[in-house]
């Protein structure tokens, strides 16, 4: 959308318009024909135009007069004696001779951590979701729900479950680096299996109560904190 003015007076983009307009007063391209139309050497001399005024806007510090011949070649002669007799006596660091043993230094750092030069870096821990940490997870929930109902409506003995199992069946495919298809499809056929055991146990425990009524206080917070 086109926007011939702003909320300030200094961006103002088109002050040629009389009021706000939806259209566009030009389409985008018009300044690059304008451009091909003229050619590069006048573009060029735009170029160099705008250099020279930028560089005529800069300061201009003035150069100190030069002294006179005669004052110059006495002041130099004058400056040639003292450097001189300053190098006489004083000697230089190359005729002192070096340290018998020169001991090493060494500085201990003072800063410690690691720097991050990136600002679009930033370590965070949040992990790539994949289909069977997500099996997992889907697995470990329901289990939460299944120990949630049996304690409310008093179920004894607990649905058998085989969360060790499962547990210890994600981890051995989880671990490895580069699991391959068949490895991970087994996994992925595994957890899939719990948690359809689970989902059955879940129903098996809702069927006695009647449906409309909300699942108790309790179940509700083990669920929506699990």
């Amino acid at each position: 959308m086109w926007k011939p003015y702003s909320k300030s007076r200094k961006t103002r983009t088109c002050s040629s318009l009389s009021g706000y307009q939806t259209t566009e007063p030009f389409a985008s391209s018009l300044f690059v024909e304008i451009r091909k139309r003229m050619g590069e050497a006048v573009f060029e001399g735009f170029r160099r135009a705008i250099i020279a005024a930028q560089e005529g806007l800069k300061p201009v510090t003035p150069e100190p007069p030069a002294p006179p011949a005669s004052t110059t070649s006495s002041a130099s002669t004058e400056s040639v004696a003292a450097s001189r007799q300053t190098r006489s006596s004083i000697t230089s660091p190359e005729d002192t001779p070096p340290p018998a043993n020169p001991e090493p230094t060494t500085a201990t750092p003072t800063h410690q951590g690691q720097l991050i030069l990136d600002a679009t870096v930033v370590e965070q821990t949040i992990r790539f979701p994949t289909d069977l940490s997500l099996l997992n997870e889907a697995r470990e929930f329901s289990e939460q729900i299944i120990d949630a109902l049996c304690k409310n409506l008093s179920v004894d003995p607990k649905p058998r479950t085989y969360r060790q199992k499962a547990r210890s069946a994600y981890l051995a495919v989880a671990k490895q680096k580069r699991p391959g298809a068949k490895v991970l499809r087994r996994g992925l056929k595994q957890q899939l299996q719990y948690l359809r055991r689970n989902l059955r146990h879940i129903e098996r425990l809702l069927a006695p109560l009647a449906e409309g009524p909300p699942l108790p206080y309790r179940v509700g917070c083990c669920i929506a904190t699990g």
